[in-house]
């Protein structure tokens, strides 16, 4: 996808990724401070995967490997997986933060590097005990793009209810090349 259709593209879904991150940081705010609240965490990791998904459909690696790994990070807070709680959540909020900042930096004509979110990424990974990124690697990038999720409702039209992402992006591509569609 060229650069021009990726800003348009965010262009038209701003606004609607920067509500969803609010709320993701409202629920964040909450479960640290009135208990760490099983729903309120539950509620920031599907913020983060609306915003994550929605980053990845961009084509938007950069800021999507950073929003992967605030996915992965709520997720493992969510599990119980997180040793430190409290550092856990505070990157967690500095990410929230950090990607409408990378959104405007993209919206300027800035790039969309993995170079810029490393720092963050990594910091994310070593919470959760998971091996460091590793700056340029194409793999990586490669990866995210499928990322999303394992599975995804899918209309009735569509011949299932529940499929692998990929079975639905599969049907769905071939659905709109049909003739007289």
């Amino acid at each position: 996808m060229s650069q021009g259709r990726e800003l348009f593209a965010l262009d038209w879904v701003k606004g609607e990724l920067l509500e969803t991150l609010g709320e993701a940081r409202q629920a964040l705010e909450a479960y640290a401070e009135e208990g760490r609240d099983e729903t309120r965490m539950r509620v920031c990791l599907t913020r983060m995967h609306q915003v994550h998904g929605t980053l990845v459909m961009l084509e938007l690696t950069g800021v999507a490997l950073l929003a992967d790994y605030l996915e992965r990070l709520a997720q493992g807070l969510l599990d119980s997986k997180v040793n430190n709680v409290d550092d856990a959540c505070e990157l967690l909020m500095q990410g929230m933060i950090e990607l409408p900042q990378r959104l405007d930096h993209l919206q300027s004509g800035g790039d969309d590097s993995e170079h810029a979110v490393l720092a963050l990424v990594n910091r994310s990974a070593a919470l959760l005990g998971l091996d460091p990124v590793l700056a340029g690697s194409t793999k990586v990038s490669a990866q995210q793009r499928w990322n999303v999720s394992s599975e995804l409702t899918v209309p009735a039209r569509f011949g299932a209810s529940v499929l692998p992402i990929r079975t639905f992006y599969c049907r769905f591509s071939r659905a709109r090349k049909k003739p007289g569609r």
